[in-house]
């Protein structure tokens, strides 16, 4: 028998991208997942070969919904955290409608904190539910505050309120919850859950992707290794003059730099720019990475082994930067603070670090020995109760 199991998040590339290396887990054991995200994410959960599903509102969508524009919405999650779950939440009823199609068709089912209304699909269809969460701050459950208003969306949708967690009946009745990180980040504690699984990162790379163009190609075959410096998906229009002031570094540093993220028309002498590329051939070929400290980018700069800048920003990027330059491999500057001289400070000192380098390939080594997306998969199979069986070739 084959079990359909739903995998809905939303957010950032960075949220999804760790439910597609899920999605290949479970493919390999013999299920059949459904991923649902937002509109924007389908190609890219097709382009995998998984079914895809836009339940839930786009950045554009939830910025709107409050009168702003997706930086502005972004800026207000910078200052005010909880805003990210809040907004969210204004679409829950509408994702549950949604969702709850998918959840009828599913054997079980995972979501993260945003994708709320596929959790009260869950309920409502009465299909089990694995949460999971992709770092450890993730785990404060922060969005509680809000447990009155989704009692309410609850409530209207004919489903107790009494629930042993606001988000559904799955946390607090022994159900898992997937931590889908590393452990280098952080092991369980006595102020973890006693039901955290933490799998190891499941990390993704897309199979279909072709090779390098011809101009990156050349440009990372024509010099020494460049510093790359990405700010990820979430920040889209708020932290251009990063990258603005990032493409002087090779005049104060002599270092040629990668953008990734950046417009290509910001490409020049000793910098190249492209608005979007996957992460694991570029930092490979990196001489340092400098990002703005999500999750998923840090594990991937961890990955190629080589030290880091983290230029935090906003809700888990400071916990993930402190937790990184903890480790050594890492030089923390808040994101509002860079400047050319700034940077170039910051990337002076990184750059001349062998201690930094030397634990850069310690964690990489370590990194490597994880299977994050396959310990997950037999994890959320094993509790709904549907035996891995491994897929045919």
């Amino acid at each position: 028998m084959t079990h359909t199991i739903l995998l809905a998040t939303n957010g950032s590339l960075g949220d999804l991208f760790p439910y597609l290396a899920l999605a290949r887990g479970l493919k390999a054991l013999g299920a059949h997942p459904i991923v649902a995200s937002n509109p924007d994410h389908v190609h890219h959960i097709e382009a995998a070969g998984f079914e895809a599903h836009g339940v839930f509102p786009t950045h554009d969508e939830v910025a709107a919904a409050h009168g702003m524009d997706v930086p502005g919405w972004t800026e207000k999650v910078r200052q005010e955290p909880l805003f990210l779950f809040q907004s969210h939440l204004d679409f829950a009823r509408r994702s549950a409608d949604r969702c709850l199609p998918l959840a009828r068709r599913a054997d079980g089912a995972s979501a993260t904190f945003l994708a709320v209304g596929a959790c009260l699909a869950a309920d409502v269809a009465g299909t089990p539910m694995v949460p999971a969460f992709f770092q450890p701050e993730g785990l404060g459950f922060w969005w509680l505050n809000d447990g009155a208003r989704i009692a309410g969306i609850r409530d209207e949708i004919g489903l107790p309120t009494d629930a042993p967690h606001p988000l559904g009946r799955a946390i607090g009745t022994g159900a898992p919850l997937l931590g889908l990180y590393s452990p280098i980040f952080g092991e369980p504690s006595a102020k973890t859950p006693p039901a955290l699984r933490i799998t190891g990162a499941p990390t993704w790379q897309d199979p279909k992707a072709g090779p390098l163009d011809d101009d990156v190609a050349r440009f990372l075959d024509d010099g020494p290794p460049p510093i790359v410096i990405t700010m990820g998906s979430h920040l889209p229009g708020l932290v251009d003059w990063i990258y603005s002031e990032a493409a002087r570094l090779p005049d104060s540093l002599g270092e040629r730099v990668f953008l990734i993220g950046a417009p290509r028309a910001m490409s020049r002498d000793r910098v190249l720019a492209r608005p979007y590329l996957p992460h694991a051939p570029i930092f490979a070929r990196a001489r340092l990475i400098v990002h703005h400290g999500g999750i998923g980018t840090a594990t991937a700069a961890m990955a190629a082994g080589k030290p880091q800048v983290v230029l935090p920003y906003a809700v888990d990027t400071w916990d993930n930067a402190r937790r990184l330059m903890d480790m050594g491999i890492s030089l923390n500057l808040p994101a509002q603070d860079f400047t050319v001289d700034s940077a170039t400070t910051v990337l002076r000192r990184q750059l001349g670090s062998e201690r930094a380098e030397r634990r850069a390939r310690v964690y990489a080594r370590r990194l490597a020995q994880e299977d994050g997306a396959g310990t997950a998969a037999r994890l959320l199979l094993d509790s709904i109760g549907a035996p891995a069986s491994r897929a045919p070739v």
